[in-house]
């Protein structure tokens, strides 16, 4: 199935500069509060992780999430998140300048279950899709997804469905400005399905 298999952009961030970025979001329970800077989400400046879940719902547990990364600082990072808990639970696809990686956070604290060398700058985006205990990460570049996943790792670890968010990082160059933000629950490809399962049949009649 094509990524993604939902295209809805939760929120596009278009507003007045905020230190809130809204009541739609829930910052991350380990970071600091993000804010609206020139129509894009941007961390507070602590130099630490900042972040939020869409708490409008729990979306999944199969689920694909993206988003647009206006602002690609070095040494900072992008992320999409889903299967999140509100005591900072979930699965995470991380990226930076140079690096991708899938994280399984449990109370605040990533493992990378899988990393690589990968290449993100602003123009990009990042997204992740889970489908049973199989999560792939995606790039956006060039005007177009990569529908070949840039890495991909398995965990059995949080099974239910949960929010999907976001968090970036802190540098002293300033931090990683992110737009964009959509995703939802994911969509399998009927035809596929069908195909794969057997479909309906036609028979002949006997009169």
């Amino acid at each position: 199935m094509a990524f993604p298999s939902v295209g809805t952009v939760l929120d596009p961030f278009t507003r007045a500069d905020n230190a809130s970025i809204g009541a739609a979001w829930t910052t991350i329970v380990f970071g600091a509060n993000p804010r609206i800077v020139s129509n894009t989400v941007a961390p507070l400046g602590t130099g630490a992780y900042s972040g939020a879940y869409w708490n409008a719902g729990v979306l999944g547990p199969d689920f694909d999430c993206f988003i647009d990364i206006t602002t690609m600082v070095a040494g900072t990072y992008a992320s999409v998140f889903g299967r999140w808990t509100v005591g900072g639970a979930g699965y995470v696809v991380q990226a930076n300048a140079t690096t991708i990686a899938i994280r399984e956070f449990a109370g605040g604290s990533g493992t990378d279950l899988a990393s690589a060398a990968a290449t993100f700058a602003s123009g990009d985006k990042v997204g992740i899709r889970m489908v049973g205990t199989n999560i792939s990460a995606y790039k956006y570049t060039a005007g177009a997804w990569n529908q070949t996943p840039l890495l991909t790792a398995s965990d059995a670890t949080i099974s239910a469905a949960g929010f999907l968010g976001w968090y970036s990082g802190d540098s002293a160059a300033g931090g990683t400005r992110l737009d964009n933000f959509g995703g939802g629950v994911y969509v399998p490809d009927v035809a596929a399905t069908a195909g794969k399962f057997g479909g309906p049949q036609l028979r002949g009649f006997r009169y």
